[in-house]
């Protein structure tokens, strides 16, 4: 598994960067082999609008499978769900603290954690998973859902954002 965490450095003992789009990169951990890796991401933290969505694409195109930040914006998390990344929040830490603690807390496979909100370790998970949303995209929210519960537009029930089970 690949988990990515902002940074603004490659040094791994560094505060992370709580702005996902503009990071100055991403430190890309391999659960499987400890191994890690930095990634630029100055040219996209520098784009007047769309950083989150260039951002998103960037860590697609590293095969990514987990992006642990402080916030992510709208258009990140669209492009994010549809990546398949999921997506973790974090208050505070170092980038290797946040790598090692969600594979502690929330393991390096990427199978959901039932019914975990905060962990001692400064990570948010979300119901079935990390900002997940129904079974199939991510998103944000409790019990399965993003920004609400199910598999798809603004609801409980419905998935996507808020409680509902319409669309955008």
């Amino acid at each position: 598994m690949l988990i990515a965490v902002s940074a603004n450095n490659s040094n791994v003992d560094s505060p992370f960067e709580p702005r996902f789009g503009r990071a100055a990169g991403f430190v890309i951990f391999n659960s499987e082999t400890g191994e890690n890796r930095f990634v630029d991401n100055s040219a996209n933290a520098q784009v007047a609008g769309g950083a989150g969505l260039q951002t998103a694409q960037l860590l697609a195109d590293q095969g990514v499978n987990v992006a642990i930040s402080g916030t992510f914006g709208p258009k990140a998390e669209q492009a994010l769900q549809a990546g398949r990344i999921e997506m973790v929040t974090a208050d505070s830490g170092t980038v290797r603290e946040l790598s090692d603690n969600y594979v502690a807390e929330f393991g390096g496979s990427g199978r959901p954690v039932a019914d975990l909100k905060r962990s001692p370790n400064n990570l948010s998970r979300f119901g079935g998973g990390c900002r997940r949303m129904g079974g199939t995209g991510r998103g944000m929210g409790m019990a399965g859902g993003g920004r609400g519960m199910g598999s798809g537009g603004r609801g409980m029930g419905g998935g996507g954002r808020g409680m509902g089970g319409g669309q955008y």
